[in-house]
């Protein structure tokens, strides 16, 4: 037993180390975003950081629609408040892609700094 439970945590600090430099690199992204001049383009990089995490980190395919990735992260073992607050940042993004938001230097801030608050608390 002694043997599987090694290699077991071997494997966890593994993932654990992709995880914290893949999240690393999700903030040094989203910092250089931040000081670019605001493009369209902008959100469009900002939306690929998203969904990359969304996929390595919380484990969600990345084809998913960001309604059935709602449903999804709903049935993920994390924490409410970090449910949530995935949950809302879907919503308003969303908006953004297909509903009637557009989206400004102020509005694209205030997602980037949700994703970096999600990404501390993850």
């Amino acid at each position: 037993m002694g043997l599987f439970s090694g290699i077991f945590h071997k494997k966890k600090e593994a993932e654990h180390s992709k995880n914290y430099e893949l999240k690393k690199l999700a903030l040094k992204k989203l910092k250089r975003i931040q000081k670019k001049k605001f493009s369209p383009k902008s959100f469009d990089e900002f939306v690929f950081i998203l969904r990359v995490l969304n996929e390595k980190a919380f484990k969600l395919k990345r084809t998913l629609t960001y309604e059935e990735a709602q449903k999804e992260i709903k049935t993920k073992k994390i924490k409410l408040k970090l449910k949530n607050k995935i949950i809302i940042l879907l919503k308003e993004v969303e908006e953004v892609e297909f509903g009637n938001q557009k989206i400004d230097r102020e509005k694209l801030d205030n997602l980037i700094s949700e994703l970096k608050e999600i990404i501390e608390m993850s």
